[in-house]
């Protein structure tokens, strides 16, 4: 749960790089400007490759947050379940004991009735 958590943490510390990204490739943008028809130079072939690459990184970013929070909420689902089955143990353990406490009692009664 705390690598999630943590997993989670981080993937969110990323959104905000992401947009500051973003904002830069933006500002690339502004600099190059429309050009010639066809036209394509080293800066605008760049700033769409940097277009490209900050479009993967937020879609996997997004799609790894979503996936943790998945998982984080099946695994806080699942610690339910443990500490229900840890209480459930708890109260067998305590009958187990009364059990053996009866048995122990009668098996000593049979030992004084056979002496």
């Amino acid at each position: 749960l705390q690598t999630a958590g943590t997993a989670e943490d981080e993937a969110n510390a990323a959104l905000p790089i992401l947009k500051t990204l973003e904002e830069q490739l933006d500002r690339l943008k502004d600099q190059v400007g429309p050009g010639a028809p066809g036209e394509t130079t080293p800066l605008a072939e760049r700033v769409e490759k940097l277009k490209e690459k900050a479009k993967t990184l937020r879609n996997t970013t997004l799609n790894m947050t979503d996936a943790l929070e998945g998982k984080a909420d099946s695994l806080r689902g699942l610690q339910d379940e443990i500490i229900q089955k840890s209480t459930e143990l708890d109260g067998l353990d305590t009958k187990l004991k009364d059990i053996l406490q009866t048995i122990r009692k009668r098996a000593e009664e049979l030992r004084s009735c056979s002496a």
